[in-house]
């Protein structure tokens, strides 16, 4: 193997430890159902957050008939701090958040409806 590529292996393993390790600041849960108009914005709006990169967002996907999927694995190539569930039911809104804060790692838990859009420093 190339030295770069060790070195390169050794960077993401030690971003990916330290990731794993590090307890957000803030867990961002959202319940996903019939989202297609609003997913890309939400999406969007959310990662362009002054600290979402000390955050994670847990979207639980209460088996919508949509096709967010796209736009969401779009996403979850570009963040390791997203957390994406589909479900095979919808158990209902409080339900799944439910869900999603039992997942949440952080202290302090905000949700987001995929329909808001927040000032870039809400999570401040």
């Amino acid at each position: 193997m190339k030295k770069t590529t060790i070195i390169f292996c050794l960077i993401f393993l030690i971003s990916i430890t330290t990731f794993i390790n590090t307890k957000p600041r803030v867990s961002i849960i959202t319940s996903l159902y019939n989202g297609d108009l609003f997913i890309k914005e939400f999406l969007k709006n959310i990662t362009q957050q002054t600290i979402f990169k000390q955050c994670e967002l847990i979207i639980i996907n209460a088996n919508s008939p949509g096709h967010e999927e796209p736009t969401i694995k779009h996403y979850l190539k570009k963040y390791s701090n997203i957390i994406y569930k589909k479900l095979n039911y919808d158990p209902g809104l409080y339900a799944v958040w439910n869900m999603a804060i039992k997942i949440a790692r952080a202290d302090l838990i905000t949700n987001a409806n995929l329909d808001d859009r927040r000032k870039l420093n809400s999570l401040e």
